[in-house]
C-alpha cells in the first residue's frame, strides 16, 4: 500500500510536468502518461483534479490551458488552485479515502466537445 509521502510525490511530479507544459516546455509525453496512469488507477482518484481525469495526453492539456489562459502565470496559478486540496491534504499525511457505493462518473472530454467518458475508460 502506498502511503501519503508516496502519493504526494506522484502528484507533486504529475503536478510539474503539467506545469512544465503550460509554460511553454517540452516534457516527455510518455513521462505523463507514466504519471498519470499510477494516480488515475489509485484510490485517490476522486481527489485528483478534473482536467487530470480528463486530459489523457500533454497535448491534451495544452490545448485545453492554452486557450483558457493565455499566459504563464495564469496557468500557473490554475495549477496551483486545482493541485492545492490533494497536496494539503498529502502533506498532512492524510489519504483522501474513495466511497466504493459511489455511481460512475461520467467526465466531458474538454478538447473535444461532446464526447463523454465512463470514469476509467473510453
Amino acid at each position: 500500500m502506498i502511503d501519503a509521502r508516496d502519493y504526494l510525490l506522484k502528484v507533486a511530479k504529475l503536478k510539474g510536468l503539467m506545469n512544465d507544459r503550460a509554460r511553454g516546455g517540452q516534457p516527455l509525453e510518455q513521462d505523463y502518461a507514466q504519471a498519470r496512469e499510477v494516480l488515475v488507477t489509485s484510490p485517490i482518484r476522486n481527489a485528483l483534479p478534473n482536467v487530470v481525469l480528463s486530459c489523457h495526453t500533454l497535448q491534451e492539456w495544452w490545448q485545453f490551458i492554452k486557450g483558457k489562459y493565455p499566459t504563464y502565470k495564469e496557468r500557473t496559478e490554475f495549477l496551483q488552485t486545482e493541485f492545492a486540496p490533494l497536496l494539503a491534504s498529502l502533506e498532512q499525511n492524510l489519504v483522501p479515502k474513495v466511497a466504493t457505493t459511489q455511481a460512475p462518473r461520467r467526465l466531458a472530454c474538454l478538447v473535444c466537445p461532446g464526447r463523454r467518458f465512463a470514469a476509467g475508460g473510453r
